[in-house]
C-alpha cells in the first residue's frame, strides 16, 4: 500500500520493524522498489535477501527482470537468466516470457527470439510479448510474419496481438485485410482497438480511412481524437487536425501532451508557423500541458522548414534540457541556405 502511494520510507520501516521475513514480503519490497524506479535499491534487497538465507522465487525473479528496461541493463539481464538457469525454479511460460521482455527492452530482440524458438509451450501471452518487441524496435516484417506464423498454430490471436499488428503495418492493403480479419473474428472495436486502427490507416496514407473508423465510433476519447490529429498531419492535412482539435475542445475533451506534439508536428509538416505557435503558447497557458522534448523538437522543425533558423537556433539554446538529436538535426540539415561558416558548424556539432 505505502509503495503504491509513493511512501518508500513508510514501506522501508514497515518491513524493517517486521519480526519474521518470509519471501512474501522480501518479494513485496523488492517489488515497490521496482514500482517507483529505484532499481539500486531493489537489487540491494535481493541481495540482503540472499544474505539472510532467504531463496529468491519466480516473483522475485521477475521483478528483478523488470528492472532491465535499457541497452545498459543487458549484462544484468544475462545475469538474472544464469541465475535463474542454476536454480531449481522452473522456467514456465510466465517466467519465459519475463525473460523475453527483458531482452526486448535492453535491445536483444535476436536473444528475445532465439529464447522464444526454444520455448516448448507457447500461450498468447508469450507470442504477443515476441510480436511487440519486434514492433517496439521497428522490424514490422518479422512482427507481421510472427502474427502469420500464430495463425498456423492451434492458439487464436485477442485484442492485443491485433493492437501490436497494427502498429506494424505501413501498406494499405495489408491494413485493410488486417482490419478485416479483426471484424471477422468477433471483436468489438473499442476506443483503444479503434485508435490503432486509426493510426495505421494514418501511417498507410488513408485519412479517408482513419476518419471513417473515428466516425463509426460512438464515444471518442483522447487517444482517438490524437489518433486521427496525428493521421492528418501524417498526410498534409494541417488545416483538418487543426479543425479537429477545435471540435475536440467544443466537445469538451481535454487534450494531453500527445495531442500537441500531434498538432505540432502536422503545423511543422504544413510550415504553418503562426498556427504553430499558437498552439506551443495554449498548450501551458491554457491547457496546463508543460512542454517536453518533442514538443521543442517539432518547434525546431517548423522554425526550420519556414526558413527560421537563427530563432531555431536560439530556440534550442534556450531549452530547459539537453536538447535532442532530432533538434540538432533539423537545423543542421537546413543549414545549405543559411549564412552560417564552417566554424559555427562546428560548434554546434560541438554540442550534441
Amino acid at each position: 500500500m505505502y509503495g503504491r502511494h509513493g511512501l518508500l520510507s513508510d514501506a522501508k520501516m514497515i518491513f524493517d520493524q517486521s519480526d519474521e521475513r518470509n519471501i512474501v514480503s522480501w518479494n513485496a519490497m523488492i517489488a515497490v522498489y521496482v514500482q517507483q524506479g529505484y532499481v539500486d535499491d531493489a537489487l540491494n534487497i535481493y541481495n540482503l535477501m540472499k544474505f539472510y538465507g532467504v531463496m529468491p522465487d519466480k516473483v522475485t525473479f521477475i521483478s528483478l527482470l523488470d528492472t532491465c528496461k535499457s541497452s545498459t541493463a543487458l549484462s544484468q539481464a544475462k545475469l538474472i537468466h544464469m541465475t535463474i538457469l542454476h536454480s531449481e525454479i522452473p522456467t514456465d511460460t510466465v517466467m519465459v516470457t519475463s525473460l523475453l521482455n527483458a531482452y526486448g527492452k535492453c535491445g536483444a530482440v535476436h536473444t528475445a527470439r532465439a529464447l522464444f524458438d526454444t520455448m516448448i509451450s507457447k500461450n498468447i501471452i508469450s507470442w504477443n510479448a515476441m510480436i511487440a518487441l519486434y514492433v517496439q524496435d521497428d522490424h514490422g516484417k518479422e512482427s507481421i510474419q510472427l502474427f502469420n506464423d500464430l495463425q498456423c498454430q492451434s492458439i487464436m490471436p485477442n485484442k492485443v496481438t491485433f493492437i501490436e499488428i497494427f502498429s506494424a503495418c505501413c501498406t494499405l492493403q495489408k491494413g485493410k485485410l488486417l482490419h478485416t480479419h479483426f471484424i471477422h473474428s468477433g471483436f468489438v472495436i473499442d476506443d483503444v482497438v479503434a485508435s490503432s486502427i486509426i493510426s495505421m490507416y494514418g501511417k498507410c496514407g488513408s485519412a479517408m480511412d482513419a476518419q471513417e473508423v473515428f466516425r463509426q465510433l460512438h464515444n471518442h476519447t483522447t487517444n482517438s481524437w490524437n489518433a486521427l490529429i496525428a493521421a492528418y498531419g501524417l498526410n498534409g492535412n494541417a488545416e483538418e487536425a487543426i479543425e479537429l482539435f477545435k471540435g475536440m475542445i467544443h466537445r469538451g475533451t481535454i487534450p494531453d501532451d500527445i495531442t500537441f506534439v500531434s498538432l505540432l508536428a502536422a503545423c511543422s509538416h504544413a510550415g504553418l508557423l503562426y498556427e504553430g505557435c499558437l498552439c506551443f503558447l495554449l498548450m501551458y497557458q491554457e491547457y496546463g500541458v508543460k512542454p517536453t522534448a518533442e514538443h521543442y523538437d517539432c518547434m525546431v522543425d517548423l522554425l526550420c522548414r519556414v526558413g527560421l533558423l537563427d530563432h531555431a537556433a536560439c530556440l534550442i539554446n534556450k531549452m530547459p534540457w539537453k536538447p535532442t538529436i532530432i533538434a540538432w538535426t533539423s537545423l543542421l540539415c537546413s543549414t545549405e541556405n543559411w549564412q552560417i561558416n564552417d566554424l559555427d558548424i562546428r560548434q554546434y556539432l560541438a554540442c550534441l
